[in-house]
């Protein structure tokens, strides 16, 4: 799933309209999933499956720190 969003042409050009419409359209498909959101290098929702989180600053989660400190390593956070 995260090669899936990753590689999407919306979310390489960072593109939240686009990003958050093919959110939206991929989760159905995931049960095992509530919400997903992708973030820009500053912690801020580009976009999300839930289009009311699209802005939200993430940037003093764990998870983000951990990742942003790690550069070139995968980092899976917490069950939020």
């Amino acid at each position: 799933v995260l090669r899936t969003v990753a590689a999407a042409p919306a979310t390489q050009a960072l593109d939240g309209p686009r990003c958050t419409a093919f959110l939206e359209r991929l989760l159905p498909g995931l049960p095992q999933f509530t919400r997903m959101a992708v973030l820009d290098p500053d912690g801020v929702a580009l976009c999300s499956s839930d289009p009311g989180a699209a802005g939200l600053d993430l940037s003093d989660r764990p998870y983000f720190i951990e990742a942003r400190a790690s550069e070139d390593e995968l980092v899976v956070g917490e069950y939020t």
